[in-house]
């Protein structure tokens, strides 16, 4: 009975891999943790699809990050302190291009 329930486990994850493959016929390797999840018993196009998705996701919130980036004002881009000529004699001192 062990032999059988072996056989079946096999026709499962070759049934699994044929209807993965009709879904999805431009994956050429699975994802190490799809396999992994397969293995363990869970649904391989429902791991491949939640992959998918959490892989989407990362991507949405690197883009936005990017985004994001590309807009914030830049910040130290004035060329320092701003003062008004003629107060302190040190500070003028600082600015001038003695230095």
């Amino acid at each position: 009975m062990h032999e059988n329930e072996s056989q079946t486990r096999q026709r499962d994850f070759a049934a699994d891999m044929e209807a993965f493959r009709a879904a999805f016929p431009e994956v050429e390797q699975l994802p190490e943790e799809v396999a992994s999840r397969w293995a363990e018993g869970e649904d391989l196009t429902e791991s491949y699809l939640d992959h998918q998705r959490r892989r989407e996701e990362s991507q949405e919130v690197l883009r936005q990050n990017a985004q994001s980036a590309a807009q914030a004002p830049v910040r130290g881009s004035s060329g320092g302190i701003q003062t008004t000529r003629g107060g302190d004699s040190f500070l003028q001192g600082l600015e001038s291009d003695g230095w």
